[in-house]
C-alpha cells in the first residue's frame, strides 16, 4: 500500500475490500509520515454493511523464540502473560481497543470488527528491526448469515 495521505488527513485511509499492511512500511516511513504509527494510523474502511476480519502473518516467530530461549530470564515471547505487541486495533464508536500480539503461530486470526471501519496502530519498537517483521491481512466480510454474530447495522 502506498502511504501518501498521512500529512493531510492524519490517517492513512484505505478503502479496498482486502489487502495487506506490512510492518516494513511503518519502518520505512518512520522519519517522514510515520504511516501506520500512532501519529498516522491505518484507517481501514470497507463497504457499509460489512465487517472486517484481521489476520496476522508473523515472520519473526522463530527469531524471537530463539532469542527468548537464550535469554537469562527464561521468559519467552510466546507465553500468554507476555504479549509481544505488534499493533493495536481501535474501533469506534464503541471505542474498542485490541492488541495484536505476535509469537502465537505463523498465521493467526486476531480480530473481527463489528463495524466497517477500524484503525490499526503499529506500536512495536521491534518493527524497526528484523525481530518484528509481520504482515496484517484484512478482508471485508459481507453480513447476512445467521451465524454472523458480529454483524450489526452501521
Amino acid at each position: 500500500m502506498a502511504c501518501q495521505t498521512c500529512g493531510s488527513l492524519g490517517v492513512a485511509h484505505v478503502t479496498r475490500s482486502a489487502g495487506y499492511i506490512a510492518s516494513v512500511i511503518t519502518a520505512e516511513t518512520q522519519s517522514s509520515s510515520s504511516c501506520g504509527s500512532s501519529k498516522c494510523p491505518w484507517k481501514i474502511e470497507v463497504e457499509s454493511g460489512q465487517t472486517i476480519n484481521v489476520t496476522l502473518l508473523d515472520f519473526a516467530l522463530q527469531q524471537r523464540a530463539a532469542s527468548a530461549s537464550s535469554s537469562s530470564s527464561g521468559v519467552g515471547y510466546v507465553s500468554a502473560e507476555n504479549c509481544f505487541r505488534y499493533a493495536v486495533i481501535k474501533e469506534s464508536p464503541s471505542h474498542r481497543s485490541f492488541p495484536v500480539c505476535g509469537g502465537h503461530g505463523r498465521t493467526q486470526s486476531v480480530y473481527s470488527s463489528v463495524t466497517n471501519v477500524i484503525e490499526i496502530h503499529v506500536v512495536s519498537p521491534e518493527v524497526f528491526s528484523q525481530k518484528g517483521q509481520f504482515l496484517i491481512y484484512y478482508e471485508g466480510k459481507a453480513c447476512g448469515s445467521v451465524l454472523d454474530i458480529n454483524c450489526t447495522d452501521n
